[in-house]
């Protein structure tokens, strides 16, 4: 996952040191309370060994897949152990739900991300990294992914995609498609909790002014500006639903 417009902030904050030094401290109040913290409630809660590194504007977050196929293959799981295929799911899910809630907690700093969740070999320490699964995010992060969302990368070593069908009977994955990508559908996370939050909610205005203030400040910037109509979309087609015109978002443009 990157910050989304990192290199503009940077260049932005090198012609004023007070806002430079502001948003440093941004940043790393975001790393602490949306990264660190969410990273610490979930993970306390799986024994998965799910782990993370950070560097300039990327968060990196692996899980190590389960490699044991127990009891028989079967054909509808692409010739894969039931309970391989289910562990692995469950492992998914974790990290779709870190990525989802980083996601949403981060907005209050005004700080969106992009990325991709890829599989395949993956090595790291203290001092390095060496993984052609990190190379397949990377690639599909910065040109496939395009909108600020995190994609699901589908490649031949990604067997647990191609079964999502299957698996939706037993678990619920808070995934959604988009121009033939799944992404982490991180605004359903709010409405799982509608019962609870009304229009006034801070999830929404947070992702409201986000919006907003994007497509104001890059309205003459066709490359920028159409990342913000894309979560504009998005924002109107989950939660307006759910919570009425009053959270509408319009594209003052059109």
């Amino acid at each position: 996952m990157d910050i989304l417009g990192y290199k503009n902030l940077v260049a932005e904050m090198e012609q004023n040191e007070i806002n430079a030094l502001n948003m440093i401290s941004r940043l790393e109040e975001m790393i602490e309370k949306c990264i660190k913290d969410n990273m610490k409630s979930l993970v306390r809660h799986s024994s998965f060994g799910v782990e993370y590194k950070l560097f300039s504007d990327s968060l990196c977050i692996f899980i190590p897949a389960d490699e044991s196929e127990e009891g028989e293959k079967f054909e509808i799981y692409k010739n894969h152990s039931k309970r391989y295929i289910e562990n692995n799911y469950i492992r998914l899910w974790l990290l779709c739900n870190i990525v989802a809630n980083i996601q949403l907690d981060s907005m209050q700093y005004g700080i969106i991300f992009r990325g991709a969740i890829s599989f395949g070999n993956h090595f790291h320490n203290e001092n390095i990294i060496f993984s052609k699964a990190l190379i397949d995010a990377y690639y599909a992060e910065s040109e496939q992914a395009i909108y600020p969302r995190v994609i699901l990368l589908h490649n031949s070593e990604n067997d647990i995609l191609e079964l999502l069908p299957v698996l939706y009977e037993y678990y619920d994955l808070k995934v959604a498609l988009d121009d033939d990508y799944l992404f982490v559908d991180y605004l359903e996370r709010i409405n799982d909790f509608r019962w609870l939050l009304d229009s006034d909610c801070d999830y929404i205005k947070w992702h409201k002014n986000i919006i907003q203030n994007g497509m104001k400040k890059f309205s003459n910037k066709d490359n920028l500006y159409i990342k913000y109509v894309w979560m504009m979309n998005y924002h109107n087609n989950k939660l307006v639903p759910i919570f009425g015109d009053s959270v509408f978002v319009y594209d003052f443009l059109n």
